[in-house]
């Protein structure tokens, strides 16, 4: 095209020139060659303008596939919905969720086109809040057998108008794990409550091992670990006798004692014949076919066999769960049924030991064969302070061979004299005197005391006066090795404040220390917060396991570059947060560093 041009003008000079002098034609020549100069360098200007443009969409192109590629690589949901909430954009987890072959196929449309309604109603709620809050909405929903977490936001789209994005993921694991914790605690709560609350009246209908008041109590407390809306307890201890507890739901919930009973001598003729275990319903038309009652007005049923040294004691069956019962719901009540009948019987066993040891004193022999009989710990204590007899059980629990290496021996002098830390506990701050000193009966849950080698165990003991004509004589002491209950609340209170992965603290510990930590003589308040790069990633590549090992990692040198008075956690995911007291802005970048 330039030399076209230049040509063209070449011959309008040559024309030119003809009739004009030398000097023209020079000047004439001059402006062609440098017009001709100029129109090159434009040209060129303007190829290499057109080369880059190619090459800066070409890398646009290829960012795009990479971004498509790994939005498309994870299973989480992601979506963008535009102003009146019709989809913008899904990745490939979305079209698999909900079994679509083609992004073309959803494009343009809503929740209702593609969703059962319930579901659409709850994901609609949740878009029209972001909308018209214009924030950030975290929320849980449960969908059939699973908990997706969603996590939707604000966005300002091309026509100025605000749509909505959304971050859906799958956290049925971490929730059954947190429930498990959860589900771990109440029932170690409700174990506590009924050993220290609950008194056991000395009479009971003959034939039965449990009264009627502890049946309705083990009923009660499955009802509330499990959210049940009624239940029923049928017990038999005689052969061909049977009785039962209820307690019934209100409204739509309710089910018919009539119903609880029919489906609970169902289980209870079968378990008896052991053909049966525990039974999940969460479709009782089929499950419940077996039994006359039918699953007339009940949604999703739980039923738990309790067998005892190879006697079944109870079935329980609770019903109308506002959610599925699942295998956690069996083992936590399990455990609980477990704990509540042994706690019964162990007080059961206190309180009748007390009531023999009033009826024989007359007989030292006598005595000495129920002390002896019974697996808590037992000690007679003189005005002095001196052991005047023991059980079996304490010698075993103390690590003494013969009743003759405790008996005329100061009991203080003995199991009590020092905390596990070394400190001194003199005799007149001793609580097992207080009984004999003050006439009052002394309980404590949070002591210890030494064996014969000099190891110490945790206790829990009671202290008894005893009153001869109205004068203190001394008192009966008894106790019971509570090691293995400890631990296992320790571990509990472990993990409610620790993160099982990392061993760092959770986010629910990291709150409270914040709350607890933010006052002056801690300023300046230091919080690092961060997260691990290309987890994501990692875990879609590699597994989950390598990517558990780069939290770990990450949770190792968070520790290393902290200070012992630091609060590290693990803040969620990926995340991680510190709190460094009394620390300025430029120690604290050092440690970030």
């Amino acid at each position: 095209m330039v030399l076209t041009m230049a040509t063209r003008n070449l011959a309008l000079v040559v024309v030119f020139g003809a009739g004009c002098s030398d000097s023209v034609i020079v000047i004439g020549f001059i402006f062609f060659v440098a017009l001709s100069i100029l129109l090159g360098v434009v040209a060129f200007l303007f190829y290499r303008r057109l080369q880059a443009y190619h090459i800066s969409n070409d890398r646009l192109s290829d960012h795009c596939s990479l971004l498509r590629a790994f939005i498309d690589a994870g299973n989480n949901l992601i979506y963008l919905k535009d102003e009146k909430l019709r989809y913008l954009f899904v990745n490939k987890a979305f079209l698999r969720f909900y079994d679509i072959k083609e992004e073309n196929a959803i494009i343009g449309k809503d929740d209702f086109s593609i969703s059962k309604k319930q579901f659409a109603r709850l994901k609609r709620d949740n878009d029209r809040a972001v909308l018209n809050e214009k924030r950030l909405i975290t929320d849980e929903i449960r969908w059939q057998d699973h908990i997706y977490q969603t996590i939707k936001f604000p966005v300002k789209l091309v026509n100025g108008a605000y749509g909505v994005g959304a971050l859906v993921r799958d956290i049925t694991e971490e929730y059954n794990s947190r429930r498990i914790i959860s589900k771990s605690a109440e029932c170690n709560a409700i174990l506590y409550d009924i050993f220290s609350n609950i008194d056991i009246p000395a009479e009971k209908e003959e034939g039965y091992i449990l009264t009627a008041k502890e049946y309705d109590y083990i009923l009660a407390a499955a009802l509330r670990l499990t959210e049940s809306a009624s239940g029923i307890i049928l017990y038999c201890e005689e052969e061909n006798r049977r009785c039962h507890r209820f307690l019934e739901g209100e409204g739509e919930n309710a089910v018919s004692e009539k119903t609880a009973l029919a489906i609970a001598e169902g289980m209870f003729s079968e378990n008896k014949n052991r053909t049966r275990g525990p039974l999940i319903a969460n479709d009782p038309a089929r499950k419940l076919k077996n039994y006359s009652a039918g699953g007339a007005n009940i949604a999703r049923m739980l039923a738990v066999p309790f067998v005892r040294g190879g006697d079944m004691k109870f079935v329980v069956a609770l019903f109308n769960k506002p959610y599925d019962y699942d295998d956690i719901d069996v083992d936590q009540l399990s455990i609980l049924l477990r704990g509540l009948w042994n706690n019964l019987m162990y007080k059961r066993s206190t309180d009748e030991l007390k009531i023999a040891l009033k009826q024989i004193t007359s007989s030292e022999a006598r005595l000495q064969l129920i002390l002896d009989s019974t697996v808590e710990a037992i000690c007679g204590i003189d005005i002095d302070g001196n052991c005047v007899f023991c059980n079996n059980s304490a010698l075993k629990m103390l690590g003494y061979s013969a009743h003759s290496e405790l008996i005329g021996r100061k009991i203080h002098d003995i199991i009590y004299h020092s905390r596990p830390d070394g400190t001194r506990i003199t005799p007149d701050r001793c609580k097992i005197y207080k009984s004999i000193r003050k006439g009052a009966v002394v309980r404590s849950e949070n002591e210890y005391f030494f064996r014969k080698d000099g190891s110490s165990f945790a206790v829990e003991y009671n202290s008894y006066p005893q009153y001869q004509n109205g004068v203190i004589v001394g008192a009966v002491l008894t106790f019971h090795d509570i090691s293995k209950r400890k631990k296992a609340e320790e571990e509990i209170i472990y993990l409610s404040y620790h993160d099982p992965l990392t061993g760092l603290y959770n986010r629910r510990f990291f709150e409270q220390e914040l709350k607890r930590l933010d006052v002056k003589r801690n300023l300046p308040l230091s919080i690092i917060l961060g997260d691990v790069n290309g987890l994501k990633l990692t875990n879609d590549v590699f597994g989950h396991a390598a990517g558990d090992e780069i939290l770990k990692e990450a949770a190792n040198i968070f520790r290393s570059a902290c200070r012992a008075d630091d609060i590290v956690a693990r803040w969620g995911g990926d995340e991680f947060i510190v709190i460094l007291p009394q620390t300025p802005n430029s120690a604290a970048m050092k440690i970030a560093d």
